[in-house]
């Protein structure tokens, strides 16, 4: 995986077969701590603001979420992830 600073790093990926009969979809956001400190990640999707995921020390952490539908693309979209926090 890359790791992430306070500098923005964005995650690009494709989506196809989008339900847009349901009105809202969830989205889990999984990291990795990199130092035995505090993180705090921020997340936008697309330009939509996300939970921030917060964690501690080496160990797994991740923010789930549910949104609205409508901020998922059919074909590209961006995740865009920055260190807000200690780290």
């Amino acid at each position: 995986g890359r790791i992430l600073t306070n500098a923005p790093s964005n995650y690009n990926f494709n989506l196809s077969g989008i339900d847009t009969t349901r009105p809202t979809a969830t989205i889990t956001v999984s990291l990795h701590g990199f130092t035995s400190g505090l993180h705090q990640v921020g997340i936008t999707l697309n330009g939509h603001a996300l939970n921030t995921a917060s964690g501690a020390g080496l160990l797994p952490y991740s923010m789930t979420q549910e949104i609205p539908t409508g901020w998922l693309q059919e074909g590209g979209n961006t995740l865009r992830m920055t260190v807000t926090g200690p780290s």
